[in-house]
């Protein structure tokens, strides 16, 4: 065995060397397939509370608080981003999944659990929903930052996956609502049934989804996994700052116009170029014996200093908010406008019909989410057919739609079939706006990866506060515009 110092750089040989040997088309297939699942099982039960959010506020008798349930299935959310942007980028991608994938299975479990409680335990069954909203987020935003190194297309087959995981959610509740009774023991099967997916989610993840070829890698990382360049690492002896530093760092190796710069230019462009490739080298593509990616921060952190990285970080933090906060802003808007409209003004719409003996009107609700969701997996499937660089429109246009829902929620004067194609163009404005905001930042070539990596971020915590400020919204619509209906 060799030195950890010489092995650290090593492609692991097994069990990826069939791997290496596929065509790059092959590969771009595999890792599409696997992304697309994992952004379907990623927000799958993350849709289903949505789907459900009418029954669960039913069954525990609070039909006025059921704006606390899209609330809770993205407050924590919120927390996660921040965290995440802040505090986790130096921590493993792989890590955050499993944590991930922890916080979706405890979530489902009690939830499962919590609907034999009587009414008081529709609080205990928020924090459940935090818990699967916490996990959802967070894969979510951990697998937009991992794909900076991936072909910029890719990113349509995790968007189209998130997309998949609102319409089989919403569809598998509405068939699970015809098989199972209902009740405390019928929602507490639905949600136990969920958790197989979490081992597959976790599966795919490690074992399938495969280190891009030299044709998918971002040309500005410079690193090539399959090619002859391999990453290079910062050598123990080594000072980041020193005119005698040579090529074996981590950081890009020294031209000669970096000889002419100046020492603390230097340092600073090193320090920037590791801290982009820190989370780049990833332990699926190194030899995992070695323990690669935690020996690599090792050798990295004696040269620089805590305040050093931190004010590097916020730096870069305040710098990508000027690239992306007005993307970020329509993401928000877009967000917060769907979310009314889906939630509060389709629930006001439908209450009527709760005891309808006609069953698309009894179950109207859960048609309407089924067709919101449609629409948005055909948005986010469609970035190879159409891309939109001025997002503002299609925020403008959920606009308008927000006021026609808000008009039929409290005057109810469309027949309920008429809802469902307008619920459909809903659900494709919003999805057309997550599709080609996310698009827009992983192909902008004027971002580093580091910086596209914490503009994901920024729009992510925009989603959430949209969704937050929708769920406030929708509980004062029921106090007054809508005091009548859901009291």
């Amino acid at each position: 065995r060799h030195h950890p110092t010489t092995c650290v750089g090593v492609i692991r040989s097994a069990p990826f060397s069939a791997v290496h040997m596929l065509s790059p088309s092959t590969k771009y297939l595999i890792n599409f397939i696997a992304l697309f699942v994992l952004g379907t099982i990623n927000n799958f039960t993350y849709c289903v509370v949505l789907a459900c959010s009418q029954d669960l506020a039913t069954h525990f008798n609070h039909k006025s608080f059921i704006g606390f349930i899209p609330w809770a299935n993205i407050c924590m959310g919120l927390a996660f981003q921040i965290l995440n942007a802040v505090a986790l980028q130096g921590i493993p991608h792989s890590y955050r999944i499993v944590f991930a994938c922890f916080m979706h299975l405890l979530g489902i479990l009690g939830l499962g659990l919590t609907v034999w409680l009587p009414e008081w335990g529709f609080w205990i069954s928020l924090l459940c929903i935090m818990s699967i909203g916490a996990s959802a987020t967070l894969g979510e935003i951990v697998i937009l930052g991992f794909l900076k190194i991936y072909d910029n297309d890719i990113v349509s087959a995790f968007s189209s996956g998130t997309g998949m995981a609102g319409v089989a959610g919403s569809f598998t509740y509405l068939i699970m609502g015809l098989l199972i009774a209902e009740g405390a023991f019928g929602l507490s099967l639905k949600f136990f049934s969920f958790v197989p997916l979490v081992l597959v989610y976790a599966l795919v993840w490690f074992f399938m989804l495969r280190p891009p070829g030299p044709k998918q890698m971002d040309g500005e990382s410079g690193i090539h996994i399959d090619g002859d360049t391999k990453p290079q690492l910062l050598s123990p002896t080594t000072d980041p700052g020193s005119p005698d530093s040579t090529p074996t760092s981590l950081a890009a190796p020294v031209s000669e116009t970096d000889e002419l710069l100046p020492r603390k230019k230097r340092l600073d462009r090193k320090i920037q170029d590791t801290a982009d490739l820190l989370s780049v080298a990833d332990h699926q593509f190194l030899d995992p014996a070695y323990d690669t990616e935690e020996y690599i921060i090792e050798q990295v952190k004696p040269h620089l200093s805590t305040g050093a990285m931190i004010v590097d970080s916020f730096a870069t933090l305040l710098r990508s908010f000027r690239l992306c906060w007005w993307r970020s802003s329509n993401l928000l808007l877009v967000y917060l406008f769907e979310y009314i409209i889906s939630i509060g003004c389709a629930n006001a719409a439908t209450l009527k019909y709760q005891n309808s003996d006609n069953f698309i009107e009894r179950n109207a609700f859960r048609i309407l989410g089924f067709c919101y969701q449609f629409g948005v997996l055909i948005s986010r499937s469609s970035l190879k057919v159409i891309k939109i660089r001025r997002v503002s429109i299609i925020t403008l246009l959920q606009g308008i739609m927000l006021v026609v829902w808000l008009v039929e929620g409290k005057l109810q004067y469309l027949p309920v079939y008429v809802l469902f194609p307008i619920m459909i163009a809903v659900g494709l404005l919003g999805g057309s706006s997550y599709v080609q905001i996310y698009y827009l930042l992983l192909s902008d070539k004027k971002m580093t990866p580091r910086e596209r990596e914490y503009c994901v971020n920024i729009c992510a915590i925009g989603v959430t506060i949209g969704i937050t400020l929708s769920s406030l919204a929708i509980m004062v619509l029921d106090a007054t515009l809508y005091k009548d209906i859901v009291g």
